[in-house]
Parts: C-alpha cells; sequence; structure tokens
C-alpha cells in the first residue's frame, strides 16, 4: 500500500526552524539552525517514504487526557471566541475529564468511546452526544498531529444518531397555561425568558446589576452579539422582584438557596433543575412537550411579536437582539425608539394572557 503524505512547512520559532510533514496519520518533526537543513530533511523524509525504508526512531510519546485537553485549549485559545470557550471548558470539565481525565491517551480504545457514547444516551439527548463525539474527534485529531498517537480511535466510532425534533412555537393559551403552572423560582425564571426572549446562558449570567427597576429596563451586558438592552414589562418586573430582597450577584445563580458555591460538585445543576421543571409545568398543564426546550420560549417569543398587528419588523428585531446579515442593509438602520419596545412587550402581555394593559406615555401625558 501506498504511503500518504503533504507537503510539509517549515515554520520559525524563535532562532530554530521547525520542520513538519505528516505520512500515514504519523507527523514527523524536528528543529534545525538553518531553515535550508529544515527544508532538506523533509526532502530526506520524502524520499525515504517514497522507497518504503521510511523508519520511526523512538516510542510514542504518552500523554493524559486531561493534559491534552489543555495543550488543545491553549493551541485554540486565540482562534476561539468567548461562547466557544464556555462551551469546551463546560462539556470537558463536566462529562470528558471525569470519564477519561487521567487515562493515557494511547491506551484509550475505540471500545471505550463507543460505551462512553452509548451510555450518555441514557442521561442527556442524542445531540449532546454528538458534541461529546466532536471534542473527542478534535481532541484526538490533534493528538495524531501532534505524536501522542498513530491513529485516532475515532475513526471506527459510530456516529450518533441525532433526531431533528420539530421547531416547536407555543399558541399564546399554551405558553399562558405552562406559566401559570410553574411554581416557586422556575416561575420568575421562565416568565422573564418567555416575556424578553433572553437565550438560556443569557438567563443564567443575567446580574442584579443590569436591572433598573426605577427605569423599567434591562441592560444584558453579557449577550450573545456584545451588549443590548430591552425595556422591562410589568410581568417580568414582578417576578424578578418576586425573587426576594437580594440585590446582588446573579439573579439565578448556579446552586440551590442555602449552599455555597463550593459545595455544588455539577456545575449543570441548576440548569437541569430548570429543565426538571419545565416537565413538570408542562405535564401539570397538559402542554404537549414534544419539541419543547429552552430556545422554544425564545421563538415563540419572536414569532408572536411577528404576529401581533401594529408591531413591525423593526422592533421585532431589535427586541430578539439579532444581527444584520451582510445583505440586508436595510436593516442596519432600523433604530426603534423606547416607547415603540415597551408598547411591543405590553401589546404581547396582552396577547398571552387576554388583558389590556394601557400606558400613558410622557408625550401623552403633556397633551
Amino acid at each position: 500500500m501506498a504511503r500518504k503524505w503533504g507537503r510539509g512547512s517549515v515554520v520559525r520559532r524563535g532562532d530554530r526552524f521547525r520542520a513538519s510533514i505528516q505520512i500515514d496519520s504519523r507527523r514527523f518533526t524536528k528543529s534545525f539552525e538553518r531553515e535550508v537543513d529544515a527544508w532538506s530533511w523533509l526532502t530526506t523524509i520524502k524520499a525515504d517514504a517514497v522507497r518504503g525504508v521510511l523508519k520511526v526512531e523512538g516510542e510514542v510519546k504518552k500523554i493524559l487526557f486531561i493534559d491534552l485537553a489543555r495543550m488543545y485549549k491553549v493551541h485554540k485559545l486565540r482562534r476561539w471566541k468567548e461562547g466557544t470557550i464556555r462551551f469546551f471548558d463546560g462539556h470537558i470539565k463536566s462529562t470528558l475529564l471525569p470519564a477519561f481525565g487521567k487515562r493515557i491517551v494511547s491506551e484509550i480504545t475505540t471500545v471505550e468511546i463507543q460505551r462512553f457514547l452509548d451510555g450518555r444516551l441514557d442521561h442527556v439527548s442524542p445531540g449532546t452526544v454528538a458534541k461529546y463525539q466532536q471534542l473527542l474527534g478534535q481532541l484526538f485529531n490533534y493528538a495524531t498531529r501532534m505524536g501522542y498517537i498513530d491513529r485516532s480511535p475515532m475513526s471506527g466510532v459510530e456516529r450518533a444518531m441525532v433526531v431533528n425534533s420539530p421547531k416547536r412555537v407555543l399558541k399564546p393559551h399554551e405558553l399562558r397555561a405552562f406559566l401559570e403552572s410553574c411554581e416557586g423560582e422556575a416561575a420568575a425564571f421562565f416568565t422573564v425568558m418567555a416575556l424578553t426572549g433572553l437565550r438560556r446562558a443569557e438567563m443564567f449570567r443575567l446580574s442584579w446589576d443590569w436591572c433598573d427597576f426605577e427605569e423599567e429596563w434591562l441592560y444584558i451586558k453579557e449577550a450573545k452579539r456584545g451588549s443590548n438592552d430591552m425595556p422591562m414589562s410589568p410581568r417580568v418586573k414582578t417576578a424578578l422582584l418576586s425573587l426576594g430582597p437580594k440585590r446582588s450577584g446573579r439573579v439565578f445563580p448556579g446552586h440551590r438557596r442555602g449552599e455555597s458555591p463550593s459545595t455544588t460538585a455539577n456545575p449543570f445543576k441548576e440548569l437541569t433543575d430548570k429543565r426538571r421543571a419545565m416537565r413538570t409545568a408542562l405535564k401539570r398543564s397538559g402542554v404537549d412537550p414534544q419539541g419543547v426546550t429552552f430556545h422554544t420560549f425564545r421563538r415563540t417569543f419572536a414569532t408572536l411579536l411577528d404576529l401581533t398587528p401594529g408591531i413591525s419588523y423593526g422592533v421585532v428585531r431589535a427586541l430578539t437582539r439579532h444581527g444584520a446579515s451582510k445583505n440586508d442593509i436595510t436593516a442596519r438602520y432600523l433604530h426603534p425608539s423606547r416607547d415603540d419596545l415597551r408598547r411591543a412587550l405590553l401589546l404581547l402581555e396582552e396577547k398571552v394572557f387576554a388583558r389590556s394593559n394601557v400606558v400613558l406615555f410622557p408625550c401623552q401625558v403633556a397633551g
């Protein structure tokens, strides 16, 4: 069987030149003082590969999985965005490190990985398992390039079957029944999420410092697309005030009340509790739970706003805090006023709860 190899590359590292080439899923690297010596070495390696006399010197270097994950993060840190870093840290620390953290990378087999992924299907969704498989593939491919393993064990792992659930949008009476069935802190959580359209990550990052109860305004300082501001509707204000007198830190902390963060072993405990509360409220309200996720409430928020008469596209885009595409130049010129945004949220509450909210703006009072 003919060998497969790349062109090879020479990169300057300080005062030395690092030559690198990949042949048959194995990466060969060597440092030289002169660039001409590096290119000469690459030529020799290619010639030996063609003649079939290429020798592998030394043994495969050993590295723990936890150290490999740290190296890969440092390697990608300059290219990754903040959200990608949180995604990587969250899944690595909560799931992958407990399973493979203290294992030597070269000793991890395809059978072990397949057994791990199949076992996770009993606890999380197939989509989450697919994310685990994606991360493992990236890590083992990096280990192959660095010479820690000859071949990635992910090549024999069966791809996780992801069932695409329908993009569910709740009707007004379904959303009202669900919110009325929520209890305790979950009632405030889902009321704020459903009537503001905040993303799940933005909800858990929501801080009391961002809530201006006098001006009735929310300052979303750590949003997906930077800093965003939006009005605070009457029901959202009531839901936030119902959480108690605490006015520091996060509104929905990542641990139970009465516990210190150090006693919480699982960083996703609060997320698990909210997901369990959502399923309980759906069952109690009689709403079909098929396809209902955290993002369903954001999708419902945008859809109900768009279907409400008197609310323009510019208002919907401003409240959902979506960025304009390169081809949608007009959207960049749409900047609704604060009064327009408040009016839209009041109409949304009226549509969901079938109650009329009358508000007088300063210009109407003066008139």
